[in-house]
């Protein structure tokens, strides 16, 4: 027996959004629902098939989906990132009047010398390595998927997003 994805999903890190990811066990030899024995059993995700379990891709978090028959155990974990902070390592946040907690303003001294790192934190915590292809982080310096650096030493305004699918801070 073993877990397999959906073949319209190419990999277990999605970003937050709409749509279901469906994870589907295959009995070996191929059997039917029906005829698998009694102690399959297919947990988590959604639904009551023995076969079958669903993930919200609204849901951000890790879910597990095992499956289980005798001392044979699979597992599958799908990852669903969403974008859980994007804050800087120093400055004072201030009311940028929108009402909309994905976006902040922060006000920084001008200095002499010195950066500013900004880091973006996905939920669930991955390394940057294993983030999807859909995550993204625009703005300030650097190549990074989680980090990016201002300079203090010249004024201005300069603006950071990052994106995860539905998900999104400024």
């Amino acid at each position: 027996m073993f877990l397999q994805s959906n073949p319209n999903t190419k990999a277990f890190v999605l970003c937050v959004g709409s749509g279901i990811v469906t994870v589907t066990a295959v009995p070996n030899p191929g059997l039917l629902e029906a005829q698998l024995p009694q102690c399959w059993t297919l947990t988590g995700g959604s639904g009551t098939s023995k076969l079958v379990r669903t993930i919200d891709k609204r849901l951000a978090g890790s879910h597990t989906i095992s499956c289980t028959c005798g001392r044979s155990h699979k597992a599958v974990t799908v990852h669903i990132v969403e974008v859980e902070s994007l804050l800087p390592d120093c400055g004072i946040e201030v009311d940028d009047g929108d009402n909309d907690l994905n976006t902040k303003r922060f006000f920084l001294f001008k200095a002499t010398s010195g950066n500013v790192t900004v880091t973006a934190t996905p939920n669930p915590v991955l390394p940057e390595d294993k983030l999807p292809d859909c995550w993204r982080l625009t703005g300030g310096t650097g190549a990074g998927r989680l980090t990016r650096t201002i300079t203090k030493t010249t004024p201005g305004t300069t603006v950071i997003t990052c994106t995860a699918g539905d998900s999104s801070k400024r």
